[in-house]
């Protein structure tokens, strides 16, 4: 079945002329959106977006996803990403001189509210743009979320163009 006891999803725009009306419990809600052209500069982990994500929004039948899209406005070295959630660093990535660049993360608890898993995606050509990590961190408390790009080794200046960030319910 699709939407509300229909089984064909032309039927939503049939019948009532909007599928919205029937089918928004299926698309993800937009939580953080950011078109402001971060720049950042600098000679050690560096904020490129971060904001606070209130209490109880990650449960067990939500996920966080994060698409961002990064690029080098100067120099010529690699950067690497980290995600970090209430001052946890929850996955990192070694360096990667993709540029421009794509990044898709995704966060969510696993066993309780307290532990969670997270998985970055780089839209590398090689075998390190992919990295999965752990944290404990209590969501059921209001949570800074942050990506950051560590600069300790190129002094680069790097912009997050985008960032947009959904939350995924079951």
């Amino acid at each position: 079945k699709i939407g509300v006891g229909l089984s064909d999803p032309k039927e939503s725009i049939v019948t009532t002329g909007d599928i919205r009306e029937h089918t928004s419990y299926f698309l993800p809600q937009v939580v953080h959106l950011a078109t402001n052209g971060v720049n950042v500069t600098g000679s050690s982990w560096q904020n490129l977006q971060s904001f606070t994500l209130p209490a109880g929004t990650l449960n067990d039948s939500s996920a966080i996803r994060i698409v961002a899209y990064v690029r080098r406005s100067s120099g010529g070295g690699a950067g690497a990403f980290r995600l970090r959630y209430g001052g946890s660093t929850v996955v990192s990535m070694s360096a990667n001189g993709n540029n421009p660049a794509r990044l898709e993360l995704v966060l969510f608890n696993t066993t309780d509210a307290s532990s969670q898993r997270g998985f970055i995606d780089h839209s590398n050509s090689g075998n390190t743009g992919t990295a999965t990590g752990t944290s404990s961190v209590d969501s059921e408390s209001n949570q800074t979320l942050s990506l950051e790009i560590d600069l300790s080794t190129i002094a680069d200046d790097w912009i997050c163009d985008y960032l947009l960030v959904e939350l995924v319910k079951k």
